[in-house]
């Protein structure tokens, strides 16, 4: 029978719903991300002092090495909407097992990444930078099921909205990787060979086990297993269905806006010139501010799903309200560098001498890239509204039409009239902000309501 504790803590020990609780949850597991983006950025730089064309090799093979990783982190991520279910729900004796279910499909993931892997080795085998690629990806192809693995424990946390131990494991763990990267890429010799993009490798693969380790130790404690039957292993085909009607078609979607975004950039690589520097430009500063609306996203998951799972609706519109004044306050914070001092912003990234026309365009995507924080900020809200309400088959469905939205715009206006590189983010802006209010509409007309917040018999 599921567990019923009348004692059960809330996400926080604010109000429920409120912006205090939303930066309590959020705050950590943003700086979890920043983390995150920091440590690939330093790896970057540590490969390219190592040798230019390592950096390029790694480059080459990271995009693949991404999609295998996030395909299946993204299925194991929904395990957080059920479990802060649970938790309202006071189901407690379903969070372990279900944690199971996606620790199991974490590892036999293998029997599909491997062999997808030897099928993609062939794409980075032309070149002279075929053999760096190709090792980079193969050591992580290799322990590719460690990825999910990790996504899958986080979100016994994350989702009792514990982001401080998240946020603590995982800050450990990327000092770990960074010290690692920097020996095994230019080695201590005579103790420590330096082994180049295959130290770098190995240093991700490290610290990625380590956290998997730290997460399962703390998954098996004893008051875990007894309040959250942590200890109940077993494959339950009902449970894992369950995850993976929901998981997939989050994936689905996911891949979509990888995918259309990705081929739409191609269109910019082909124009060259300014276009390459402006796509290099504001590519590099969404991913280095992503870590603002991916803290938002998970925090404000694992709080829907506890108010969905309690039903206690009343407080999804404070909670609505929470989040736009979330975004809104690192939108404030945004705007002093990128809308008032943008040449600040650029030096930081580019020394070379620029022509006044690079300049002015350059500047002009600092504009467009603060508005597409903007319109993420929001899709990110919505997205994260429907995974918690676990209407994701919608997301999949609605995100097919993302190709009208972004790459059809980019292919007529940059790649046939000429359209200036900047407006290629003013086209991504409006895409997001086109499907923020569909995620927002689809929300409001209480799509919750269809979860049935009782397990049905089958699968508890």
């Amino acid at each position: 029978m599921p567990q019923r504790n009348e004692k059960l803590p809330k996400p926080s020990k604010y109000g429920l719903g409120s912006l205090k609780e939303l930066v309590h949850i959020s705050l950590p597991l943003m700086c979890v991300a920043l983390s995150s983006s920091l440590l690939v950025l330093c790896d970057r730089m540590f490969l390219a002092r190592y040798d230019i064309e390592c950096w390029k090799a790694c480059s080459i093979a990271s995009p693949f090495c991404l999609l295998f990783q996030m395909t299946f982190v993204v299925i194991a991520l929904i395990t957080q909407s059920f479990i802060g279910r649970f938790n309202a729900s006071r189901q407690l004796s379903l969070t372990g097992p279900y944690v199971w279910q996606m620790i199991w499909f974490s590892i036999f993931s293998m029997a599909i990444t491997y062999p997808l892997g030897l099928a993609v080795k062939p794409m980075l085998s032309s070149g002279t930078l075929a053999k760096p690629a190709i090792t980079y990806f193969q050591v992580l192809n290799s322990f590719n099921f460690l990825f999910p693995l990790g996504a899958a424990l986080s979100t016994f946390l994350i989702g009792r909205g514990r982001s401080h131990a998240i946020f603590y494991s995982t800050l450990a763990t990327n000092l770990v990787n960074l010290l690692l990267s920097y020996l095994l890429i230019f080695g201590y010799e005579p103790l420590i060979q330096p082994l180049g993009i295959l130290g770098a490798a190995i240093a991700t693969v490290t610290s990625q086990f380590l956290l998997c380790i730290i997460l399962f130790v703390n998954f098996l404690k004893k008051k875990n297993r007894k309040l959250y039957n942590t200890s109940s292993w077993n494959i339950c085909f009902p449970k894992l269905w369950e995850i993976l009607k929901k998981g997939v078609p989050y994936s689905f979607g996911r891949v979509m806006v990888i995918g259309s975004w990705t081929l739409a950039s191609y269109i910019m690589i082909g124009k060259e010139g300014d276009y390459v520097l402006i796509l290099s430009f504001g590519a590099t500063l969404l991913l280095i501010l992503s870590f603002l609306n991916e803290g938002l996203a998970q925090g404000l998951i694992t709080i829907t799903s506890y108010i969905l799972g309690s039903n206690s609706g009343m407080f999804l519109g404070k909670m609505v309200r929470s989040s736009i004044a979330y975004l809104s306050g690192s939108l404030l914070l945004l705007a002093v560098p990128l809308l008032l001092f943008p040449k600040f912003v650029i030096t930081l990234f580019i020394k070379t001498p620029l022509s006044d026309a690079s300049l002015i365009l350059l500047q002009e995507c600092c504009l467009w890239t603060w508005f597409a924080c903007l319109a993420n900020g929001l899709n990110r809200i919505g997205t994260s509204l429907l995974v918690a309400s676990q209407d994701t088959f919608f997301y999949a469905v609605a995100l097919c039409g993302i190709w009208v939205t972004l790459y059809i715009p980019v292919f007529i206006g940059i790649g046939h009239l000429n359209w200036s590189p900047p407006k290629f983010f003013l086209v991504d802006s409006i895409s997001a902000m086109i499907f923020s209010f569909i995620y927002f509409f689809r929300f409001k007309k209480n799509c919750w309501n269809k979860i049935d917040l009782q397990i049905c018999p089958s699968t508890a």
